[in-house]
């Protein structure tokens, strides 16, 4: 999910919060400018100086960029904005991994008629240092550069941020990028940015990932044989250039490690010669002021490429173990590559991930000896982190059996868990006992909890659940409240509250307090992200047997309390880009015909639903808005698992009986179950967007992704 990055600006002395990063690329490119060349843009709109240098303190520490001047000149040819009489600077700074909000920035009149704002950007947290502009006239016209936008970067040395150039080429996947900048989706674009940006700046090895995910269509089942045939050629070709270049194979091996099924053996096998041989070809450097020199060989030197080895190596060989489809074959490959990786120092990130994936895999396979086996070695080999008993605890709740004993490991796991509890998180040069604590852990796997304060709770609804499981409905109700009370403060938390209030809801139930039962399950089913009916059907179940009314009333309550969350729930929805290939659908309407998904050639949005759903009964009657608004479109609204009869009534009740619906028996693979979920299809049969939750007006949002298909 994005996060909301602020912006907040003064004319002439104004400020924007910009992210900052450690990691320079070569080479600033050129800023305030557009990629667009049918117009002089460049006349248009300008930034002086062309790349504002970020400052630093006597700590090295990031300060602020040098005053930077943006002019817009209205008489410039292909300006869109002629004779304004006041004119605003709308600007975005696109964060890495973050939300960008625009901010207005209001401009003035020089004595040649052109306009200016002066700016200095202040960096607050990590981030892309890529920022877009474009120009709104007092009669509300804009000069959006002929939908291109204008763009600059922030510079060091002279040199912009490493990532910037990696999320300017991702605004072009149609996404709206922020309120009123949105490009249309240019993958082509988006690759020939990045192409470019690396043939000038060669050692900008981060930016292959990119180049490769670009060209497989974003990686995986995605990449045509020839997608992948063109890959597999150019990190062989790497390797020969760049193999003997410190740094090369930990920024490509994110891409390669992941995707090795797809690329060709021989070159898998080159690459992991190479990197083999790479201590004794890689020439030791030390960087001095952003300038890289050879040094002189040292054993400190051959020590940590030896461990760069066995890191590289440990992250080629676990999609291997990780991607075994028998379950228990999968829990002794990964028991062996922790075995094999056993010291990982300085990065155990692989080794973690190896254990928590094999003791699942024996879970899965029934096997929980040999979970137990794995959890006791990863408690062992991590004696600080709390996660490897309450994984062991989940798996035994799971299983439903050693309840006791996984009572007693979720106890331990919230005993280990105590000294970060009240942590937001740790700075390299924090150096309280939490931060000495946490860096205690060995390695940054986590399943059930984390060392930090946004995973309050979660022990608790574990440990609950056992306690469900064991009859103790006392401890069960104590611990499932504080957990819920605690996973509420968490937006990402949303399945988790779900699933504490749900069984707060039993558990309340069972003891015979049937108000606060009723109470908990309407908040289970009024959240967003349903998995399934549990929730509804005991409210509803519960509210018929109390007597509170009619199984209609009590839908009708269900429909209130989601309208009332409505807005809270929109913070944690967000729409996102894919760009992959929709999973096979199998479709009938009400009466049991074949229904195909869309015509050849045209865009379709295809809406999960279930009768059950309360936030899909809010979300209907907006898509069939759209749905008579966008006949270019194919509408279909997919009920999973209703009767025929169950769903003509409830269209009926809803006024929904001109919406486009059909049938299937089970949600569409490799998608997490979450109701109510909509895809929005392009032309090549590829989801561009993903909506899951309650947007305000799903049909305003589909608006939007239609016309970015459709630019």
């Amino acid at each position: 999910m994005r996060k909301i990055i602020v912006i907040s600006a003064v004319v002439l002395t104004g400020t924007w919060l910009v992210l900052g990063t450690a990691d320079i690329a070569q080479n600033p490119s050129s800023v305030a400018k557009s990629t667009n060349t049918r117009q002089p843009s460049q006349a248009i709109l300008t930034i002086t100086p062309p790349c504002p240098n970020m400052g630093m303190d006597a700590r090295r520490q990031y300060t602020q960029t040098e005053p930077a001047v943006v002019r817009y000149n209205p008489a410039a040819p292909g300006a869109a904005l002629r004779s304004p009489t006041a004119l605003t600077l709308h600007v975005v700074v696109v964060p890495m991994g973050g939300k960008p909000v625009a901010k207005d920035l209001a401009m003035e009149r020089q004595t040649d008629d052109t306009w200016t704002v002066s700016i200095t950007l202040t960096s607050m947290e990590t981030g892309s240092g890529y920022i877009m502009f474009d120009v709104e006239d007092q009669a509300h016209r804009f000069d959006r550069n002929h939908g291109d936008y204008w763009d600059a970067f922030v510079c060091q040395n002279n040199m912009k941020w490493a990532f910037a150039t990696t999320e300017k080429a991702s605004t072009y996947d149609g996404h709206v990028i922020a309120p009123g900048f949105q490009r249309p989706p240019d993958l082509a674009r988006a690759l020939s940015i990045m192409r470019e940006d690396f043939a000038a700046n060669p050692q900008s090895f981060n930016e292959l990932f990119s180049i490769w995910s670009y060209e497989t269509k974003g990686g995986g089942s995605r990449g045509s044989d020839a997608d992948w045939a063109q890959v597999s050629r150019e990190p062989d070709d790497a390797v020969v250039k760049y193999g003997t270049t410190y740094g090369f194979f930990m920024q490509i091996l994110g891409f390669v490690a992941p995707n090795q099924e797809h690329i060709d053996p021989a070159v898998i096998a080159r690459l992991r010669a190479a990197i083999i041989a790479s201590p004794q070809a890689v020439q030791p450097v030390q960087w001095d002021n952003g300038v890289e020199r050879q040094v002189p060989r040292t054993k400190r030197w051959d020590d940590g490429m030896a461990q760069d080895v066995n890191y590289y190596l440990s992250q080629l060989d676990l999609p291997l173990a990780q991607h075994i489809a028998n379950p228990a074959a999968r829990g002794a490959a990964l028991e062996e590559f922790t075995i094999k990786y056993t010291n990982c120092e300085p990065n155990c990130m692989f080794v973690g991930r190896a254990y928590l994936s094999g003791l699942l895999a024996y879970g899965e396979a029934g096997d929980l000896d040999g979970a137990k086996r794995v959890a006791e070695e990863w408690m062992a080999w991590d004696p600080k982190n709390p996660d490897p008993p309450a994984a062991l605890a989940q798996a035994y709740q799971t299983a439903n059996k050693r309840l006791q004993e996984a009572l007693e490991l979720t106890n331990r796991a919230a005993q280990m868990y105590q000294p970060f509890a009240n942590t937001v998180t740790v700075s390299s040069n924090d150096r309280s006992p939490a931060a000495h604590a946490f860096r205690s852990i060995r390695s940054q796997t986590y399943l059930v909890v984390a060392p930090f304060a946004n995973s309050k709770g979660r022990i608790e609804l574990l440990r609950g659940k056992i306690e469900v499981a064991m009859g103790d409905w006392a401890a069960a109700a104590k611990d499932l409240q504080v957990g819920l009370d605690a996973l509420a403060q968490n937006p990402n938390m949303v399945t988790q509250v779900i699933d504490a209030a749900f069984a707060l809801g039993g558990t309340y139930e069972h003891t015979g307090d049937r108000e606060a039962a009723l109470k908990a399950y309407l908040s289970a089913a009024s959240e967003p992200y349903q998995k399934d009916s549990g929730p509804h059907d005991a409210f509803v179940r519960l509210f018929v047997a109390m007597g509170k009314g009619t199984a209609q009333q009590a839908e009708d309550t269900l429909l209130t309390t989601v309208k009332e969350r409505q807005t809270t729930s929109e913070a944690a929805y967000v729409p996102v880009q894919l760009y992959q290939a929709l999973p096979k659908l199998e479709l009938t309407d009400l009466s049991g015909k074949v229904v195909p998904l869309g015509r050849p050639g045209r865009a379709v949005v295809v809406d999960i639903w279930a009768t059950w759903c309360s936030a899909c009964a809010l979300e209907l009657p907006s898509l069939l808005v759209f749905q008579k608004s966008h006949p270019e479109v194919d509408v279909l609204a997919v009920d999973v698992a209703d009767k025929p009869e169950t769903i003509r009534k409830f269209l009926t009740s809803k006024h929904l009986t001109g919406l486009h619906v059909a049938l299937t028996k089970e949600y569409p693979k490799g998608f997490a179950q979450n109701y109510p979920t909509t895809f929005v299809v392009s032309s090549k049969h590829e989801i561009a967007f993903l909506h899951s939750g309650i947007p305000n007006d799903i049909g305003v949002e589909l608006g939007a992704d239609i016309a970015s298909l459709n630019p």
